[in-house]
């Protein structure tokens, strides 16, 4: 079987996490792409710039600018393969952040080896039974939640289908938070004064998006 010289660049930096030290890699952030990083951007600046904790970032994109070499983050790419699979089979972590569901439900399962908390963050502030599957968020046991809604769903659900308590924290949704202050920002350099009554029409998704 011929390997490309990705499935090779995957398997080194595999192994390189894994020769990390425990303490090095204690805590884990796990993200399919760069568009995500918003979402984990808040979480990883408070460890990295306010309590000064190194954490490992972990990619499957090739071209995540989160490479390049960053104060206090260790960054890893490991692809959307095999070599992905056999990471998470064999993680050994104290946390695991991402903001991926279906946990254990597809081909991303629970450590094999080391008992891990696996915490999931919302990027997207909506329903929790209405826009995922119905076992999206029950492996995980901690969840960063928008809203109270989404912990009542969550805890609604453990109720009816005897499921593990998972931990439920209410954090807001730090996607509005970053466009309330990119656009107070906006404000104050372009010198724009709100009028009552004003009428937004947004874009939406599809063709005519």
């Amino acid at each position: 079987m011929v390997f490309g010289s990705n499935f090779k660049l995957e398997w080194n930096e595999l192994k390189r996490f894994e020769n990390l030290t425990d303490e090095e890699r204690s805590i884990v952030f796990y993200i399919e792409n760069e568009n995500y990083f918003i979402y984990l951007k808040p979480i990883i600046k408070e460890l990295t710039e306010k309590y000064k904790i190194t954490v490992c970032y972990v990619t499957s994109s090739k071209t995540d600018p989160l490479l390049e070499p960053t104060k206090n983050i260790l960054s890893f790419y490991i692809g959307d393969g095999t070599v992905r699979t056999k990471f998470f089979l064999n993680l050994k972590a104290d946390v695991l952040v991402m903001t991926m569901p279906d946990l254990q439900t597809f081909h991303i399962k629970r450590s094999k080896i080391k008992k891990i908390n696996y915490v999931y963050v919302f990027h997207s502030a909506v329903s929790t039974h209405l826009v995922y599957r119905k076992e999206a968020f029950d492996n995980f046991d901690t969840i960063f939640c928008t809203g109270n809604y989404q912990i009542q769903e969550i805890q609604e659900r453990e109720v009816k289908y005897n499921l593990k308590k998972k931990k439920l924290i209410q954090c807001g949704y730090s996607r509005l938070d970053d466009l309330l202050s990119e656009y107070e920002t906006f404000k104050k350099t372009n010198k724009i004064i709100i009028k009552k009554n004003q009428i937004l029409i947004a874009p939406s998704w599809g063709e005519n998006g």
